[in-house]
């Protein structure tokens, strides 16, 4: 089994490329080779500790796995992240794991990812202000996404606590060369032309007042029972795509419109990014529409990074220890 300690993983690959291996992810999904089985969250003797393991399997690559992810809210005060993922990946001759990868910076490429997917895909061509509604470890990431696939010149961000604001400045302008601008929230979001949500808020953020014609959302913050960033009738009124219809509706963004009668499920299951990337389905259609994409988050799309990772570490056995089961 190879280790691959998570500043190791990190340098094995680049966005670009994790972009690309993503991607194939949701093909696979769409297309019947790939398959998410159900997340298992759990928590710790401390109930505010908590964790979840998303499993799936690739028949395309092959390649069967598992991530766990784990988030731990004192941690911050002992100035270690709060997030914490590991991904597992097993031979499928044996069964037998093929890898353990720490998956800390590659999670956060991993989840802007299907949001750089679905800005490519759904966003104004020209659209050149990002609004970011949240500033932490993981929106750097979301903001560098999008200025990968769009002309963005302008950032505006907003952060509940304003307690990484400085952090997620300083990283933003070095990934991109723009330096982000704090917002109010709501002149933030009636700025946009591509909004980002990504917060762990279990309640409404984002009126839908305030949604500019045209615009562009990728809601990446709710991925458990509870969490919600959005207005509910602002899916209603929107183009809605999703990554698993079945995880959007229990754990995504969805989840709220869908309880309240506002979204159906039959939408969500034939409007996937799956369906997007294989050309299935149209994306935008006129320049007023707005569009959103939920990302819950897929196991899948964990091994398809884990796998890029793992292919590159073979061909670098200096970085990696492979110790006997």
């Amino acid at each position: 089994m190879l280790i691959i300690p998570d500043s190791v993983a990190a340098e094995l690959v680049d966005f670009s490329q994790v972009i690309e291996a993503v991607e194939g992810a949701f093909r696979a999904l769409d297309d019947g080779s790939g398959k998410n089985f159900d997340v298992v969250l759990g928590h710790a003797s401390k109930p505010e500790n908590g964790f979840a393991i998303k499993s799936g399997v690739n028949s395309a690559i092959p390649r069967a796995g598992f991530k766990v992810g784990s988030y731990f809210p004192s941690l911050r005060d002992r100035g270690m992240p709060a997030h914490s993922s590991t991904i597992f990946l097993l031979d499928e001759e044996t069964g037998r794991p093929a890898a353990a990868i720490g998956a800390n910076g590659l999670n956060g490429m991993r989840t802007a990812a299907a949001n750089a997917a679905a800005t490519r895909l759904l966003a104004r061509e020209q659209a050149r202000i990002l609004g970011v509604v949240g500033a932490g470890h993981q929106a750097a990431y979301e903001a560098h996404a999008v200025c990968l696939v769009r002309p963005i010149e302008r950032i505006y961000f907003w952060s509940p606590t304003g307690r990484r604001s400085e952090q997620f400045v300083k990283e933003v302008t070095e990934r991109t060369g723009i330096r982000p601008e704090p917002s109010d929230l709501a002149e933030l979001v009636m700025r946009a032309e591509v909004l980002v949500t990504v917060t762990p808020s279990r309640k409404p953020l984002v009126d839908r007042a305030w949604i500019r014609p045209g615009a562009h959302i990728s809601a990446m913050g709710a991925d458990a029972v509870g969490k919600q960033e959005l207005d509910p009738k602002i899916l209603a009124r929107a183009s809605v795509y999703v990554d698993s219809p079945d995880q959007a509706m229990a754990i995504g963004e969805c989840q709220h419109a869908f309880q309240l009668g506002l979204i159906a499920a039959n939408s969500l299951r034939t409007h996937t990014l799956g369906r997007l990337l294989n050309g299935r389905i149209e994306g935008r259609k006129t320049a007023d529409e707005v569009t959103l994409f939920d990302s819950s988050g897929m196991a899948l799309q964990d091994i398809a990074v884990g796998e890029l990772v793992y292919r590159r570490a073979l061909e670098r056995a200096d970085l990696v220890t492979a110790p006997l089961l």
